[in-house]
């Protein structure tokens, strides 16, 4: 593995001592080497990846349409279907227009691949390489393990400090999502989470958000001092709305019902208030499935089991919270007995007294006469 320093001079990594300030020279032309070599050998795989390509899609599936109408206005023609033919020409003539688009599409994305192709030249990835140690502090490379990486500067987002970073190029593999890694040299991981070492990198994966098109284009045409500037710009950017870990959570957040320190790996949200809890607080409701701290749920007074606060409602008579299948009609069944019971009674105490009124007017008139005096 070869190192250059920002006067562009290589160091050995071997173990072998550095060279002395008088043979700068010769050392220069001895990474101006190395680095030729390295150009060829990107370029070359560069070159198989576009050679691998897939070819656009052609369209047949539209030309088949062509052929169905033409066979239709010819079967009309020969009918005298003068209404049918007129039909099948309007449609024949649509279809010759979506053919003719969609050729010109496929012709366009051919001539362009082979564009891409011819654009990559050898002296111009050579020159990225060289640019490489004028923009960065470091640049490594290993023939080897097909490697290509720089470092770099100390990454700070408002006032969190980062490190640097390393991001390293995997040339041997260009058919990968992300041919390339970003590693943190002096990792200030998220609470809770040693993968997130970056709002925006999870992993060693780096989420790319706007920079995405742009990245994979600079790396398609062989323009890598692009990509590693492409990328590091990247990770001097900040999105809350995109990120793992907010910086605002870095340092971890405490659980809202028991007070515990918890990180993202171990940590949920509250569906009602959006409040942070723990994995072991918060809860289930057993209607919608959600998960409620304990302020945004209830225990259901009919069947104890834990509601949250939407899917319990209170009962018309005893204003308790009830799940929906202890409540009918909107009181719960204790209170419908009540209700059954007072309705009982006041039936049967109208009924006594106007038995009772009945009664005693048949005993005073049964087997009287008026009298006159």
């Amino acid at each position: 593995m070869a190192r250059s320093s920002s006067d562009g001079v290589a160091v050995q990594l071997d173990g072998e001592p550095a060279a002395d300030p008088g043979s700068g020279r010769r050392h220069v032309e001895n990474r101006r080497r190395d680095q030729f070599r390295l150009a060829d050998s990107i370029c070359t795989v560069l070159r198989q990846a576009g050679h691998e390509r897939p070819l656009p899609m052609f369209p047949d599936s539209a030309w088949q349409v062509v052929v169905t109408w033409r066979r239709h206005l010819v079967y009309a023609q020969g009918r005298e279907w003068f209404a049918a033919a007129a039909e099948c020409r309007k449609e024949l003539d649509a279809a010759l227009h979506e053919l003719i688009d969609q050729a010109n599409t496929a012709r366009q994305r051919l001539q362009e691949a082979d564009d891409h192709l011819d654009g990559i030249r050898l002296r111009d990835v050579y020159d990225e390489l060289v640019a490489m140690d004028a923009e960065f502090g470091e640049v490594e490379w290993d023939f080897r393990e097909q490697k290509l990486s720089v470092i770099t500067e100390s990454i700070e987002l408002e006032d969190m400090d980062l490190g640097p970073f390393k991001i390293v190029f995997d040339w041997s593999d260009l058919s990968a999502t992300k041919p390339y890694q970003v590693i943190a040299l002096e990792p200030n991981t998220a609470g809770g989470d040693d993968d997130v070492t970056h709002p925006h990198v999870h992993d060693r994966t780096l989420c790319e958000g706007d920079g995405r098109v742009p990245i994979r284009n600079a790396l398609r045409q062989g323009r890598l001092c692009d990509f590693f500037l492409l990328v590091q710009q990247v990770l001097q950017t900040y999105n809350a709305g995109s990120a793992y870990v907010r910086l605002t959570d870095w340092d971890g957040k405490s659980c809202a019902d028991c007070g515990d320190s918890c990180g993202r790996n171990n940590s949920n949200y509250c569906d009602s208030c959006e409040i942070t809890l723990c994995s072991d607080c918060g809860g289930m409701c057993s209607d919608c499935e959600g998960n409620f701290c304990a302020e945004c749920r209830g225990v259901c007074h009919g069947c104890d089991d834990r509601f949250c606060r939407n899917c319990l409602a209170d009962c018309a008579g005893c204003s308790h919270g009830f799940c929906k299948e202890c409540l009918t009609d909107g009181n719960c069944e204790e209170c419908r007995e009540s209700d059954d019971e007072t309705t009982d009674g006041g039936t049967t105490s109208s009924e006594t007294t106007t038995a009772t009124a009945d009664a005693a007017v048949h005993t005073v008139g049964v087997g009287e006469a008026c009298v006159s005096a």
